[in-house]
């Protein structure tokens, strides 16, 4: 189980630069009571050590990352989140549990509803806070009417299609059927919308135009917990990638720890732009053995080089767990 591990100062140093993050803490309470002056003066004693190993001092994590753009931060004593990419084949269902709060992002083919319910449970899950689909292909969305019908859902979430993207399948058919028996409204996906889970959330970033390929309308969300990112971008393909990539290249939200590939691993998606801009450490694609589509497709694999990669076709179900600022992987 690869785990990424924190550089921290040793020796003589370690010690001084505890001794001045102690003092550095009394000052901020000694300011509050206005004692800006020596507040200034623990500042220039700290000037010139590496902010990094303070901070590393104060928060002991599994991997030196940066702090993301926009990143929520984790409430203190927690346990932490787990993101797990449960293997349904060729198909995805991306399981988020952020402090006792549960968010679903789609549930595999149609036949795998079973599998997915019974895995929440295992997991101690009976709500799911937020259910997400992020496009409605069968592979998709198949079973979720039945997850609608045997689990508490606090929000749905889906994009706004347009009308001749809308389809007509019973799987969709029956989706929407049971959101209506069970009095459920359909939160549209739009694009800068947070929403809270657990001590960190669940934030929408796409799509963030209207394309008459219904792959490109897929939900692209960031799940966001202390320093530690997810990117989710469904079955995007490359049109969507760099409309999103165009909208938020400058404020750095497309940066991520972790990327769900899109479109379990297709030739069209992981457009290189696109992952230059998302940067991650651990790749996770979900896919069938020996699938008839070919995926994970020999070019996406060689753009993901320089990322750690998972496949449930060959590691199971992945699950990654963080604390807000160190990351560990684990394989069933």
């Amino acid at each position: 189980m690869p785990r990424f591990n924190r550089r921290r100062p040793r020796g003589g140093l370690a010690l001084l630069l505890a001794g001045i993050v102690i003092a550095a803490c009394a000052a901020v309470s000694f300011d509050k009571r206005g004692g800006s002056d020596y507040l200034e003066s623990i500042t220039d004693a700290v000037r010139g050590f590496d902010a990094r190993a303070v901070i590393s001092l104060i928060f002991p994590g599994d991997k030196e990352i940066s702090a993301n753009s926009g990143a929520i931060p984790a409430m203190s004593g927690t346990p932490g989140a787990e993101v797990h990419f449960i293997d349904v084949g060729q198909g995805k269902a991306v399981l988020i549990i952020s402090e006792g709060e549960a968010a679903l992002i789609d549930c595999g083919d149609t036949g795998k509803g079973a599998q997915v319910a019974g895995y929440l449970r295992r997991q101690g899950i009976s709500k799911i806070s937020i259910l997400a689909a992020s496009h409605p292909h069968a592979d998709h969305i198949g079973d979720m009417d039945k997850l609608v019908e045997e689990f508490e859902v606090g929000i749905f979430i889906m994009p706004d299609l347009p009308d001749a993207l809308i389809p007509t399948t019973r799987t969709f058919t029956r989706l929407l059927s049971a959101l209506d028996e069970k009095g459920l409204q359909i939160t549209i996906a739009k694009p800068g919308e947070v929403f809270p889970l657990g001590g960190g959330a669940l934030r929408i970033l796409g799509p963030v135009g209207e394309y008459d390929n219904l792959n490109d309308m897929s939900v692209i969300c960031r799940f966001e917990y202390g320093e530690v990112s997810f990117l989710f971008t469904g079955d995007a393909e490359e049109a969507a990638e760099e409309a999103a990539a165009e909208r938020y290249h400058r404020r750095g939200l497309l940066r991520a720890d972790v990327l769900d590939v899109g479109h379990h691993g297709s030739k069209s998606s992981t457009s290189q732009n696109f992952l230059d801009l998302v940067n991650p450490r651990i790749a996770v694609i979900s896919c069938g053995m020996d699938n008839g589509y070919g995926h994970p497709a020999r070019e996406a694999l060689e753009r993901l080089s320089g990322a750690e990669v998972y496949r449930t076709d060959i590691h199971g179900t992945v699950v990654i767990k963080t604390d807000g600022l160190g990351i560990t992987v684990q394989q069933s």
